[in-house]
């Protein structure tokens, strides 16, 4: 995804996502890095309730999976560093842990929930 903008936060500039509602065909950091690190998209169906895990921003600009209750319904099919893409449709990129977290309750009752992940399968070989 191309970087927009750039936004002063604390003595630094970090770089600010774009936001739009259909998820771009891309991955978000790119099929691989140059370095060799690949990433792959994974889209979980989860239902009703309560998720069981913790969201976190470290970054100040994406969410990213902090933790996983064991009771979880997710557990198993979302991993610690799992990058938040979306929600049902709604880019989280750029929002913070918070307003991720009250999306997410905000979808509770509804049957299922779509997330979209972003999640680094590791290190390539050369």
């Amino acid at each position: 995804c191309p970087v927009t903008a750039f936004v002063r936060a604390n003595g630094l500039i970090l770089p600010t996502m774009p936001t739009s509602i259909t998820p771009p065909p891309q991955n978000l950091f790119g099929d691989a890095y140059e370095d060799g690190y690949r990433t792959h998209r994974v889209t979980v169906i989860a239902p009703a309730g309560k998720l069981g895990i913790v969201i976190d921003d470290p970054m100040g600009y994406m969410p990213v999976v902090h933790a996983i209750k064991e009771t979880s319904v997710l557990r198993g099919k979302v991993n610690v560093g799992d990058y938040l893409l979306f929600v049902d449709g709604i880019d989280c990129r750029g929002m913070s842990a918070f307003r991720v977290g009250r999306l997410i309750s905000s979808r509770s009752h509804s049957a299922v929930r779509t997330l979209v992940l972003e999640r680094g399968s590791g290190w390539l070989l050369r």
